[in-house]
């Protein structure tokens, strides 16, 4: 009869032991869960980032294709005046 008593007793430690980590994981997941988002967001917000300063390097490079002279000396064929003396 004691034996009994003792496996019970130690059945509902066992139960409350498991409770309790049923408890702590619902408590932990959400916010393992929540970091893992704001990870996510964090690395597409560093990659948009990216993409943008991308965009405008290639904008920077056409600008200055375009404000470079397009033929040296800053001449154009056929004129018979430099473009300084205009």
């Amino acid at each position: 009869m004691a034996q009994l008593a003792l496996e019970r007793q130690e059945l509902r430690a066992q139960l409350q032991a498991e409770r309790r980590m049923l408890v702590l994981r619902a408590l932990v997941l959400p916010e393992q869960r929540l970091a893992d988002l704001r990870r996510e967001r964090a690395r597409l917000a560093l990659e948009r980032v990216q993409v943008h300063l991308e965009l405008d390097r290639a904008h920077l490079a056409r600008m200055r294709a375009l404000a470079a002279p397009a033929h040296p000396g800053g001449r154009v064929p056929g004129s018979t005046t430099s473009s300084a003396s205009s």
